[in-house]
């Protein structure tokens, strides 16, 4: 069962990176897709990580998190003043 998290996390970081890399990452929207995408990976993954007591990798993680929702809030004012 905490395997099928770890498989998860690994499917959407892949799949929000090449999001996040793509030809069409310079608009903000498609930034934030993949950031968005690679957040939800990340909290699959630190629940497998607490799940683990790999308490290190979950705080690193958790990071990560961090600045992904930073990321993806400097999408979201680079399209409010684009006004789209």
């Amino acid at each position: 069962m905490i395997e099928s998290f770890e498989f998860i996390s690994f499917v959407v970081f892949i799949i929000g990176v090449i999001v996040f890399t793509g030809k069409r990452a310079s608009d903000p929207k498609i930034r934030g897709i993949g950031l968005f995408l690679y957040c939800i990976g990340g909290v699959f993954y630190t629940i497998f990580c607490l799940y683990l007591n790999l308490y290190w990798f979950a705080i690193t993680q958790i990071i990560f998190e961090i600045l992904d929702i930073r990321g993806i809030l400097n999408c979201y004012h680079e399209l409010k003043g684009k006004g789209v």
